[in-house]
C-alpha cells in the first residue's frame, strides 16, 4: 500500500492516488491504497532538448500501429496526450510535446 505521507509528496508531482480493488484482484487481503498508473505515462526533464523530445514523440506517431493497446489495434495516440479518465495528464506536458501533439491536430 502507498500510505498518506508517500501519496502526499507524490500527488503534487503529478500522481493520482488510486485504489487496488479485492473484488479485482482476488489475490490481495483488502483494498490497498495506490498511485493511479492509468494512461500512458512518458516522462522527461524540463531541461530535455526539444528536438530529442519531438523525435520521441514522432517515434510514437510513426509506429503506434505497431504499439499493442488493450482497447484496439493501436496506440491510442489521439487520447494519450488529453486528461481523461483513462487518460489522466496530471503533469504538464514538455513544452516541445505539446507543439508536436498540437501540429499534428491532437491538442487544440
Amino acid at each position: 500500500p502507498v500510505g498518506p505521507d508517500l501519496l502526499a509528496v507524490l500527488e503534487p508531482m503529478g500522481l493520482r492516488p488510486a485504489t487496488l480493488r479485492k473484488a479485482e484482484y482476488p489475490g490481495l487481503p483488502t483494498d490497498l491504497p495506490s498511485i493511479d498508473f492509468s494512461g500512458w505515462p512518458v516522462y522527461t526533464r524540463t531541461d530535455a532538448p526539444d528536438e530529442l523530445v519531438r523525435s520521441f514523440c514522432a517515434a510514437l506517431d510513426a509506429r503506434r500501429d505497431r504499439i499493442p493497446s488493450e482497447e484496439g489495434p493501436y496506440l491510442p495516440i489521439e487520447r494519450m496526450c488529453l486528461d481523461s479518465p483513462d487518460t489522466p495528464l496530471t503533469a504538464p506536458l514538455h513544452p516541445a510535446a505539446a507543439a508536436y501533439w498540437r501540429e499534428r491536430g491532437y491538442l487544440r
